[in-house]
């Protein structure tokens, strides 16, 4: 477990073969260090183990030239002629890493430890070493436990969030036809992503519009979201760091399936679940999934030919599911000249948590080091 801020040291030269090049740094608190070695040779290097199948490879053929190179990577203690670590690799291996946990009694030796990377190639190699090892900084630590575990406030805070935003969806069939100031026009999407003028006014929003897949015999019309809600779950062998679950209610009363075959639709809830992830030191969202299931109720029909809208249930579903899909990575709204290009519905939500976590840990605005989630918990590294 790290309990400081990692600091780094590194040091880039050409070798000589057979020679060395030195890293030195000094830890400053117990904890892991890890040293890696890369290298960049100053001229191509044929290696006989890589074989082009195509006869290109091996010695004498044109393959096999790359940045790959035989070297030793080593981790010494200061006052210590044996190194606590080494790893010696073959030409396959782009770099080598090697790590170490650091002890208090490892520390009380003075003076420099010593990341030693060693040329084993016969002509000069340009190396790096690098050391990650704890620094000044004590790192604290957030646990959010995730399903029934759920500490009290996180959910709560995010649904204060899409209160704020005023989510609302519209879905209708069809096409609607925008006549522009300059008195051209442009189709748009009649179903909508709005939000309310608070949402849009703090967070950059505008109305999302698009258009339903075509359902066969008949349209939707006038189907208006209820409530949405969005909260935070444990994991799942799908998504094993947990999920933000999605979850919109809509209407159930009226005609919504006109057309050939009229219906009402019933129990229509779509939900949407987005695995987390880690991105760029923060929590994010990764895979989607999402599902909408929904019956339908033919009216003015004989009861035995009811059977026909058992296929068009699933067509419904289906077109709604892929829609969501595709919407999660489409832009919120046109693109304007000169400003940022508007947020996906993704970035938006993990912005959104980005700010929930800094309220939940402090009111400084923490830096947020490193997330690391399992199927119980999501731990946050902050300084």
């Amino acid at each position: 477990m790290e309990n400081f801020l990692p600091e780094v040291a590194q040091n880039t030269g050409e070798v000589a073969p057979q020679a060395a090049l030195n890293t030195p740094f000094r830890p400053l608190n117990p904890g892991p260090i890890k040293v890696t070695s890369s290298s960049q040779p100053g001229r191509p290097h044929i290696h006989p183990q890589i074989i082009d199948r195509d006869g290109g490879g091996g010695p004498g053929g044109n393959g096999g030239e790359d940045s790959i190179v035989n070297r030793r990577t080593e981790l010494f203690r200061p006052g210590n002629p044996n190194p606590v670590a080494s790893k010696t690799e073959a030409p396959l291996a782009l770099s080598s890493t090697i790590e170490y946990n650091a002890t208090p009694e490892d520390l009380r030796a003075p003076g420099n430890w010593t990341c030693r990377v060693t040329n084993l190639e016969d002509s000069p190699v340009k190396f790096t070493g690098r050391a990650e090892f704890p620094g000044r900084t004590a790192l604290k630590q957030h646990v959010i436990r995730l399903g029934s575990a759920m500490e009290p406030g996180f959910n709560q805070f995010i649904q204060g969030i899409v209160a704020k935003l005023g989510v609302k969806i519209h879905l209708q069939s069809g096409k609607a036809t925008l006549v522009n100031f300059d008195g051209t026009t442009r189709e748009i999407g009649q179903s909508t992503i709005d939000f309310s003028e608070e949402g849009k006014r703090e967070f950059g929003l505008k109305t999302l519009n698009f258009e339903l897949p075509s359902l066969g015999g008949g349209g939707i019309r006038d189907v208006n979201s209820q409530y949405v809600e969005i909260s935070l779950q444990g994991g799942t062998p799908k998504f094993p760091g947990g999920y933000v679950q999605f979850v919109a209610r809509f209407e159930e009363s009226g005609k919504e399936i006109t057309g050939k075959n009229e219906a009402h639709l019933k129990n229509i809830i779509l939900t949407m679940r987005l695995g987390l992830a880690v991105a760029q030191e923060k929590l994010a969202l990764g895979n989607v999934e999402a599902s909408f299931p929904v019956k339908v109720d033919p009216t003015g029909l004989l009861g035995n030919i009811a059977d026909i809208f058992v296929d068009f249930n699933k067509k419904v579903q289906r077109a709604v599911e892929q829609l969501i899909l595709f919407l999660v990575d489409k832009p919120l709204g046109d693109p304007v000249p000169g400003q940022p290009p508007p947020p996906t519905m993704r970035l938006l939500v993990n912005d959104l948590f980005g700010k929930g976590l800094q309220l939940l840990l402090s009111g400084k605005k923490p830096r947020i080091h490193k997330v690391v989630a399992d199927a119980q918990t999501i731990t946050i590294y902050y300084f």
